[in-house]
């Protein structure tokens, strides 16, 4: 290189020298001649890389040598060609590698590359050198150059081998090709289409497998939503989600499915296939292949239809099937097998063939089964006897085959067995059969009976040795014969023959008695039986017949017709009266002192006018029949009284005796005595019992007259003590008031009981049926029970076992009394514990009711040997008994004539110092009568959670009861402690309770306490709190901010559900009704919600209750309704009224007693103050204002009245003093009297002013006059029909009530004259009076619609509501 710049230095200056000018580089070339002669020393490092692009120390290329412009130029151009070109292939080396990142060598591509690229740089430096000489740039890019073209070398040496290893172009070429052929080869031996999916387009690719696979043609486009839509329905849903799954996740996918053609048929295909993803990592195609496999589904479904009706052949097939192993082991058994012998599949296949084998036919088996292994047979067969699994054996018929395997070795044992066991029976009852036709014959030969043997036209065939016996003749002598022509003769009867010959004709049997004659001419009497014999055709082979000889027992007829003549002779006698007769009836034959007896001739018997059971009169028949069971079973009949009635219809007493002839006939020998001359002396002494009988109903009509007489001045004795009671009395006289008072009731009690009992002693008892609620009366009874208790610690609980009430049909009135008469003696003689009544239905259908009612005490018991005593009049168990608790002996002798009157039954259980429990059963019609009130829907209270409090365990489970029957869910607790026990477990279950029914009570705290705590407790606020006490014990006031309802004990199933539902279901007031709002003797208080005061308004009347209750709301009185004066009492007793309404004319106690016994507890301390009553009356005559002042009350107001009245009334009420006069009531009265009726049937004026301008409450009432209106008119003419004057007449009395608030005066009228006549008595004016009343009626309800219709014009002008 430095020789090179030497010379090209020269060769410069040379040439700028010959240049003229040329000063710059002659002086350069001076420098470079001078630089020549110095010597060369190394520059260092540090001074080649500072200089390293210095120019100074070298010249430009073009002034080294001689360059002419065009060669410098070829050379600049060609060097910077050459450095574009060898740029340019590093680049596309560098894309290649980028795109085929899957070459063998990459590393040596890459120093190939940089290579490339450095001689590149070294020809451009070449080429920048002609104007910019840095020559220690271009020295290192080239030392670079070289060294990276060295480790090209060294890298190409060392992958020189393993490039020599690559198959070249060609060979790889022609590899894939052969490999592609291959490929294309087996997918189309294999049927296998490949297919792609372009997952940016959707468009399928494949190739013609996979067209004719999906049934599409080649040419067209296809995308995936078409071959979905071509998979079978049932399988695109399944196919659709795992190719989803496929994509969306990049697993492999594989399925089967089938695919629908255009055709119709159905492929089954196997789709693979799998997601391709680009260098992105996004999937780019869906490549995979198909197979259709339909071929091969059709030839398993084939396969296993095969299988499943072989399968069912060797199961259902109807004989045995298995297959056995070599050694005897069963592999497989069919259900034929397993019925055949009794195992089960499982029970067999543990064991082998030789167990099961009967020991008899084993070896027989084995030995075939040994030549069967052996070679020797190919199969056998043989019967033989299997064990079955109940010990006994069946015989089946066993074919046996083997089968080998491909080596020929046994593989197992194909056994049919067929159950032969039929047939084996058949077999041995055919050898059964011979053996008896083989014993029959001989019996048929040496019996005695005579046996012939004729063919179908009657010729004899065989004859047996009884035959010969009989007749002489032998086998031979008669064989070929007609049988009849040896044998008939002089005495033989032609008919008889004409009968055996037509009946062999029609080829039917024959029995007849005939004459035959021996070989020795003898005659003899046979019994014939000829019978034909037919073969399985149905054709006639033979007749068999058989001769008894009944020689002797002909003879024996003759004798005893003989000895019927002889008897005839004995009939005619006359000591006593013989008749022979049939069961029947017919009398064959009487003596004379018999016909004389009945009045009939001989002639008259003989034309069999004579029956024994017509001459027995028809009460005494009976007792024939059970003579005729007397002899029928011993033959005769001991001698027994009767009468018969002669031919005249007279009757003459006899006494008669029988014997029966015969056992085997039914003619019966009877002996007649005739008994008149004892009847006679009979009749005196039965005169003289019915004497004593009268003087017996005598006594008995003494003590009922006697009784009644006896009430009249006891009731004023009663009443007059009563009205001493009210006069100021201090303590002693008092004392000796009450014991007076004691001693009356007393004796009433015992007066009624011998009235009721000389009643039914006399059989007069008469029973008043009539609709009732059972509920209401057991409400009724056992609400009045406490005030017998007299302090006792005695619970009173009753229960009827039913969901609801029942309607029945009955004398309640009687009903009461038992009911009182039976709990009344349980509390009596129980000091404590608990007196229970339950009522429960032994059976119910539509129409009738059969009731058990029990009444248990915990009393002291009665003896066993003294329950006899219990139900005697006047008897107890003992004297102690009668000392102690008192007593008449009566009442259960009452209780059981009630009982026994009304169809019942009646009885006692007890035990000494335990308890008696008393029951009785009567049956009932069930009412299909309307309800008398509303019921109440237990779906309203369905699943209401309840808590009840109760310390007596059977109270609390008779609560329980009780409400479970309402489909409540109910908790019990015994005392305060277990019942919040059992609060926070609720609460902390998140199931409280809606409800509380606690007793006032308790062991530890009582029930105010534990209300007050519940209260206080905040969980508990919502809850509902009932109180239940006793009816005798005070409640104190401050429980009425504590306890939303109070109850009175004993508490029955219609008040406990009344109470509920008021509390839970907030239901209005019940106006007609003893309801859930009512107050009676259940004790609800409904407390005051309107105002500071409360009226209780008792009526029985639904249209009076209507309209009084209308009244009262519209001052904003809250006001509580009851339906008789028992109620009203109880009512006033548990409720604090500031008032009291009472109608004067209720059921069960009117409205004058129940304000004398209010003012009797008003006396006596139980009531404190004095309630004001106001008595509500129709009877507005002279001396009723006397008798409401007599009875305790402070005033009355006459029906029908103004509501101004009413209201003024209670105004003037509780504005003045109780003890005060109120005149100014009368004066009212007077006030507003009723004024002359006009020319209609209802006064609409008056009405209308009645109802204050309320044309809604106007139409109200006109409603229930129209309902009670008709009903109580029917009431009294059904009881005028009846008789009952005074039942109609109190009808009358309700109807005169109704008609007056609706101001139909003539209506109002005629029922009062009605109510006279029936008070009085007088049936037949009341009658007479029925005619006009209907009148009357008629004409008011026909004029109802035009009173609504004036109703309604008010209302829309604006004068009413």
């Amino acid at each position: 290189m430095v020789v090179g710049m030497v010379a090209c230095v020269q060769q410069a200056a040379a040439a700028d020298a010959s240049v003229p000018g040329s000063v710059c580089c002659v002086t350069q070339g001076a420098a470079t001649t001078a630089a020549l002669g110095r010597e060369f020393h190394a520059e260092g490092p540090v001074t080649f890389f500072s200089k390293l692009v210095d120019t100074a120390d070298f010249p430009a290329r073009w002034y080294c040598g001689v360059w002419s412009s065009d060669v410098g130029w070829l050379h600049v151009a060609s060097d910077v060609a050459i450095f574009a070109a060898y740029a340019a292939i590093p680049f596309v080396l560098l894309c290649f590698l980028l795109r085929r990142r899957d070459l063998p060598f990459p590393r040596v591509v890459w120093l190939f590359a940089a290579f490339i690229l450095s001689c590149g740089l070294t020809h451009l430096i070449e080429a920048a050198i002609f104007w910019w000489p840095v020559y220690r740039l271009s020295g290192l890019v080239k030392a670079v150059t070289a060294i990276v073209s060295w480790m090209t070398v060294l890298m190409l040496a060392r992958v020189l081998p393993e490039a020599l290893n690559l198959p070249s172009a060609a060979l790889l070429s022609k590899q894939i090709k052969k490999d592609k052929e291959r490929l294309r080869f087996a997918l189309e031996a294999g049927e296998i289409g490949v297919w792609e999916v372009d997952l940016s387009t959707h468009v399928i690719s494949w190739d013609k497998t996979c067209c004719q696979i999906f049934d599409i043609d080649l040419e067209t486009e296809v995308n995936m939503e078409r071959i979905i839509a071509g998979i079978h329905p049932d399988d695109r849903e399944r196919v659709q989600r795992a190719l989803n799954a496929s994509l969306q996740q990049g697993t492999a996918f594989d399925m089967q499915y089938r695919f629908l053609h255009r055709d119709g048929s159905v492929r089954h295909i196997r789709g693979q296939g799998k997601v391709l993803f680009g260098e992105d990592g996004k999937a780019e195609t869906f490549t995979g292949v198909c197979l259709d496999f339909t071929k091969k589904q059709l030839l398993d479904d084939a396969i296993l239809e095969s299988e499943n009706n072989f399968r069912t052949t060797f199961e259902q097939v109807a004989m045995g099937i298995a297959h056995v192993a070599p050694d005897g082991t069963w592999l497989r058994v069919n259900k034929g097998l397993c019925d055949i012998i009794g195992y089960t599949e499982s029970e067999l296949l543990r064991c082998t063939f030789q167990q099961i084998t009967h020991p008899d036919d084993l070896d027989a088996d084995l030995h075939k089964t040994n030549e069967l292994l052996s070679g020797k047979i190919d199969s056998y067969s043989m019967e033989k006897r299997y064990l079955c699994k109940d010990g006994t054996h069946v015989w089946g018929n066993l074919t046996v085959s083997l089968v080998r395997d491909a080596s020929g070795e046994p593989k197992h044992f194909i056994s049919l067995i067929e159950n032969v066991q039929g047939r084996k029976d058949a077999e041995a009852k055919l050898l059964q059969y011979t053996e008896q036709i083989q014993k029959l014959s001989l019996v048929a030969s040496k019996t005695k009976h005579s046996v012939v043997i004729s063919d179908a036209e009657g010729r004899i065939e065989w004859v047996n040795d009884a035959f010969t016996q009989l007749t002489g003749y032998r086998l031979d002598e008669v064989v070929g014969e007609y049988a009849g022509a040896r044998l008939r003769g002089s005495d033989t009867d032609p008919a008889t023959v004409a009968l055996i010959e037509a009946s062999v004709m029609r080829r039917e049997s024959v029995a007849v008695e005939i004459v035959n004659y021996r070989k020795s001419g003898c005659r003899y009497w046979v019994d014939l039986k000829i019978d034909p014999v037919f073969n399985e055709q149905g054709e006639l082979t033979q007749f068999i017949g058989t001769q008894v000889d009944i020689t002797e027992r002909k003879n024996a007829e003759l004798e005893l017709r003989k000895q019927q003549n002889r008897f005839a002779r004995l009939l005619r006698s006359d000591i006593v009266g013989i008749t022979m007769c049939r069961l029947s009836g017919e009398v064959e034959q009487a003596n004379d002192e018999m016909l004389r007896m009945i009045g009939y001739s001989q002639q008259e018997l003989d034309q069999g006018h004579l029956n024994w059971r017509e001459l027995t009169p028809a009460e005494l028949l009976p007792m024939d029949e059970e003579a005729i069971q007397e002899l029928t079973m011993t033959g005769a009949v001991k001698p027994y009284g009767k009468e018969l009635i002669c031919k005249d219809g007279s009757r003459v007493p006899v006494f008669l005796g029988a014997t029966l002839l015969d056992d085997e006939d039914d003619l019966i020998l009877c002996f007649v005595l005739d008994a008149s001359l004892q009847k006679a002396s009979e009749a005196k002494l039965m005169g003289a019992k019915h004497a004593a009988e009268k003087a017996s109903m005598a006594k008995s009509e003494f003590l009922a007259a006697m009784s009644h007489e006896l009430r009249t001045p006891l009731n004023g004795v009663i009443g007059m003590t009563e009205l001493l009671s009210e006069t100021g009395l201090d303590a002693r006289q008092q004392r000796f008031l009450n014991a007076c008072q004691s001693s009356g009731k007393a004796l009433m009690t015992l007066i009624n009981d011998i009235l009721d009992f000389s009643k039914i002693e006399a059989g007069r008892l008469e029973l008043d049926e009539h609709p009732f609620d059972l509920l209401e009366l057991l409400d009724d009874v056992m609400t009045s029970m406490p005030l017998r208790l007299d302090g006792k610690n005695v619970e009173v609980l009753y229960h009827l076992d039913h969901p609801s009430t029942l309607s029945l049909v009955g004398d309640s009135n009687r009903l009461r009394q038992i009911l009182f008469n039976l709990i009344g003696n349980a509390i009596k003689f129980t000091a404590e514990g608990e007196v229970t009544l339950l009522a429960e239905p032994l059976q119910l259908s539509e129409r009738e009711a059969t009731i058990r009612f029990t009444i248990a005490d915990t009393g002291i018991g009665i003896p066993r040997d003294r329950l006899d005593r219990l139900f005697r009049s006047f008897s107890q168990m003992d004297s102690s008994t009668s000392r102690q608790y008192g007593g008449s002996g009566l009442g259960l002798s009452i209780s059981k004539g009630l009982v026994e009157a009304m169809g019942g039954a009646i009885g006692v259980k007890s035990e000494v110092g335990v308890g008696s429990q008393f029951w009785f059963t009567l049956s009932f019609e069930r009412s299909d009568v309307p309800k008398l009130r509303e019921r109440i829907e237990y779906d309203e209270l369905h699943q209401l959670r309840v808590l009840v409090v109760e310390d007596n365990e059977e109270s609390r489970k008779t609560l329980v009861s009780m409400m479970q029957g309402w489909e409540m869910s109910v908790v019990s607790a015994g005392n305060a402690e277990d019942a919040l026990e059992q609060l926070r477990k609720s609460q902390s279950q998140g199931t409280p309770f809606d409800l509380a029914l606690i007793n006032m009570t308790l062991p530890d705290m009582n029930g105010c306490q534990l209300g007050q705590r519940l209260r206080a407790d905040v969980a508990c606020k919502e809850m509902l709190l009932i109180l239940m006490a006793p009816i005798e014990q005070e409640i104190p006031a401050a429980s009425n901010a504590v306890f939303d309802r109070h109850v009175r004990k004993p508490l029955g199933q219609s008040v406990l559900l009344s109470t509920i539902v008021d509390c839970c279901c907030k239901q209005p007031p019940l106006l007609a009704s003893r309801d859930v709002s009512t107050v009676g003797g259940d004790g609800i208080e409904t407390p005051v919600t309107h105002s500071d005061i409360r009226i209780l308004v008792a009526e029985d009347n639904a249209t009076n209750q209507l309209f009084v209750h209308e009244i009262l709301r519209s001052q904003d009185w809250p006001c509580d309704f009851v339906g008789n004066g028992r109620e009203a009492v109880e009512a006033a007793v548990n409720v604090d009224y500031d008032m009291i309404l009472m109608d004067c004319q209720m059921p069960e106690v009117d409205g004058y007693d129940a304000t004398r016994q209010i003012r009797e507890r008003e006396a006596d301390g139980r009531l404190v103050g004095r309630l004001p009553i106001l008595a509500l009356t129709a009877n507005a005559v002279k001396g009723d204002h006397e008798r409401c002042l007599d009875a305790g009350m402070d005033d009355y107001i006459s029906k029908p009245f103004h509501p101004d009245q009413l209201t003024d009334a209670i105004n003037r009420f509780l504005r003045q003093d109780v003890d005060q006069p109120f005149e100014s009531l009368e004066n009212a009265d007077r006030g507003h009297a009723v004024e002359p009726r006009i020319l209609t049937p209802i006064d609409s004026e008056t009405f209308f002013n009645r109802c204050m301008g309320d044309m809604e409450f106007a139409s109200s009432l006109l409603d229930s006059f129209m309902e009670d209106g008709r009903d109580r008119f029917d009431e009294i003419c059904a009881h005028a029909k009846r008789g009952d004057a005074v039942a109609a007449g109190a009808v009358a009395h309700g109807l005169k009530g109704i008609a007056g608030i609706v101001a139909a005066h003539d209506v109002q009228s005629v029922s009062a004259k009605v109510e006279s006549a029936g008070k009085a008595g007088k049936i037949e004016v009341l009658r007479s009076l029925i005619d006009d009343l209907r009148e009357v009626v008629d004409e008011c309800l026909g004029y109802v619609p035009m009173v609504r219709e004036q109703a309604n014009q008010s209302a829309q002008n604006g004068g009413g509501k």
